[in-house]
């Protein structure tokens, strides 16, 4: 009888870590259209930006099928920028390519091209599972080679940034690639453990921690990643370029005490806290602060001088 309680037990408590680690490495896709009305609603974000023109570019995903990306071309005048300045952009968890159209005028502004990267699993690009930044990094290597090799865009010059789960993604790019310019990492969890245990203990309360362990394991079996793959904050103490952190205060997706986490595995790492902003929210809660401290990190200090040519 104590033989059949234990094994009905662990049964249990296999299937309660199953089904959270299913849940968040497959979720119920958003659309593009879903995107972007939560877009719009939660930080105002102009519809106009999405039928800004740009260009489909497809790389091959590593481990098979293939990687889909949007390269908006500055429209300033070419004579005014270099044509080899980019901004390699990650969206977060299950929010494909409208997520980034918020940061477009302020990048175009500072005289960037910008590719948008669909994140492997999401939008038009291949991939099942999402991996929190492990599959992700690697995808952003081969987005780097391709701006290199098709684009002739200098590394040192090229900006790695993202929101969320892709500022988890930029943060772990940029420690695999020390040629990089600067990396710009937006409400970044530090761990991929850290975040599921704090997502877990909001929904199932202190059960969550139990359930960590198990969840390790299936999210290990159903992908080939472990949660040790997927490590920001220790990722950042090997980080070699500049890197600026942004969060805000009344996040409550991921906590600022995350963001602190990884400014101190890299001392030389700013990182600047929105006030009043939530996730993923900083630059449309404070847009005139968060372009001044974009503009200050990377040395372009008043470098809206074709703002009128771009027009947005």
């Amino acid at each position: 009888m104590a033989i059949m309680a234990g094994f009905t037990a662990v049964l249990l408590y296999m299937g309660a870590c199953f089904a959270f680690a299913w849940f968040s490495i497959n979720p119920r896709r958003l659309t593009y259209s879903q995107v972007l009305e939560k877009e719009i609603r939660r930080n105002h974000l102009d519809p106009q930006l999405a039928n800004l023109p740009f260009t489909a570019v497809y790389c091959p995903a590593p481990g098979g099928g293939r990687l889909m990306g949007r390269l908006y071309q500055n429209p300033g005048d070419q004579r005014s920028i270099s044509t080899g300045k980019y901004v390699l952009f990650f969206h977060g968890y299950n929010a494909p390519w409208a997520s980034g159209l918020k940061y477009l005028p302020l990048l175009w502004r500072l005289g960037f091209h910008v590719l948008m990267a669909e994140q492997p699993g999401h939008g038009e690009s291949s991939g099942r599972f999402i991996t929190y930044g492990a599959r992700e990094a690697k995808a952003g290597l081969v987005w780097l080679s391709w701006l290199e090799g098709q684009q002739g865009a200098s590394l040192a010059e090229t900006v790695v940034m993202g929101e969320s789960m892709g500022a988890a993604t930029a943060l772990l790019t940029a420690a695999a690639c020390p040629q990089i310019g600067f990396c710009i990492a937006d409400c970044s969890y530090s761990s991929w453990r850290e975040e599921l245990l704090y997502q877990g203990k909001k929904r199932y309360g202190p059960l969550a921690a139990a359930l960590i362990p198990g969840v390790g394991l299936w999210c290990r079996l159903l992908t080939g990643v472990s949660f040790s793959d997927v490590e920001p904050a220790a990722a950042a103490r090997n980080i070699q370029c500049p890197v600026l952190l942004f969060h805000g205060d009344a996040d409550t997706v991921v906590p600022v005490a995350m963001a602190q986490k990884i400014a101190e595995a890299n001392p030389a790492a700013k990182l600047h806290i929105v006030k009043g902003a939530a996730h993923a929210n900083a630059i449309a809660q404070a847009p005139e602060e968060y372009g001044a401290a974009v503009e200050a990190f990377l040395g372009l200090r008043g470098a809206c001088f074709f703002k009128e040519k771009v027009g947005v």
